[in-house]
């Protein structure tokens, strides 16, 4: 471990391990069709698009610079540590990563009050740099290096699904054209992951062919259409938790036959700091380990659909 993370994990247990603990209360049993603890490992998937809500500073375009620089860093990276060890990882992926040029109808765009530019546009200063918006070429990275690896919607241009600007028409224009584009590139998605977590609309998600979306709190509910919301989940960084945490984490959720679902986004991974050496990589082969003893089971989400389909999640 390097000095930084050691350090901040060394903080961590002087504040008593606050997070962890706060996930650990937040755990919540699978439904009754499923006899184990289920694991599941999620990367949101945004490029400079994943922008921020209500005023927050990462709107600045200089702070979408640097997180888009540091997920096409490693992109490259993550997915070879995928390849090699075979570990199943699902990608929340926005339609921008597959067209980011699409024109979005008048009546149908994104235009919050809190927000003064064109929300489609490529931010100020990074149009001459494809690679920290324009996703094709990653997402023809993942199909032909992870083939199997289950790709989910994260919507089409990052929207708040619960801001007042977020109409039924802005939000159905967002959740069919992402889905759309993501089948234009040779995917699938069978599940729906909200952009912050900010659940809304979930009517909406039946009628453009999802069976299962990332709630956004501790609990199984449904939707309208018997569509599946699984709990939150929780963010996972190197910076946040130690591997030790994460361990006990994963200990917990099996003695209570639990979801175990961290999600992350590239940028908290920081190669100089060895994080997927001395992080990622063990806290994968932990997770396997359990999964041989028949602990627990890795699904993605459309297993999880499937095996839940014939149940009313309360």
């Amino acid at each position: 471990m390097t000095f930084k993370r050691s350090l901040q994990a060394a903080l961590r247990s002087a504040r008593g391990g606050g997070y962890a603990r706060r996930i650990i209360e937040s755990l919540r049993p699978v439904p009754e069709p499923l006899p184990r603890a289920v694991f599941n490992f999620t990367i949101d998937f945004e490029l400079c698009w994943g922008t921020a809500f209500d005023h927050d500073p990462r709107h600045q375009a200089r702070q979408r610079a640097l997180s888009s620089e540091a997920q096409a860093r490693n992109f490259e990276p993550f997915v070879r540590l995928l390849e090699r060890t075979g570990f199943p990882v699902s990608w929340a992926v926005l339609g921008k990563l597959a067209d980011a040029r699409h024109a979005v109808p008048e009546g149908a765009r994104f235009r919050p009050s809190w927000h003064p530019g064109d929300w489609y546009a490529v931010p100020e200063g990074l149009l001459h740099d494809e690679r920290l918006w324009n996703g094709e070429r990653y997402l023809d990275s993942l199909r032909a290096t992870l083939p199997s690896a289950e790709i989910l919607s994260h919507g089409y241009a990052h929207i708040d699904y619960r801001d007042r600007a977020a109409t039924e028409a802005v939000a159905r224009a967002d959740i069919t054209l992402g889905r759309r584009l993501l089948e234009s590139r040779g995917f699938r998605p069978e599940g729906f992951v909200y952009p912050c977590n900010k659940v809304g609309h979930e009517g909406l998600l039946r009628g453009s062919g999802f069976k299962i979306a990332r709630g956004g709190g501790p609990e199984w509910s449904a939707a309208p259409g018997d569509v599946i919301l699984s709990p939150v989940g929780f963010w996972i960084s190197p910076g946040a938790l130690s591997l030790a945490d994460f361990k006990r984490i994963v200990d917990h959720a099996i003695e209570l036959r639990a979801f175990v679902h961290p999600w992350m986004h590239l940028v908290e991974c920081d190669l100089r700091q060895r994080d997927l050496q001395d992080f990622y990589r063990p806290a994968f082969d932990s997770v396997r380990e359990h999964e041989a003893r028949g602990e627990l089971e890795i699904l993605n989400f459309g297993g999880i659909a499937r095996r839940l389909a014939p149940l009313d999640v309360p």
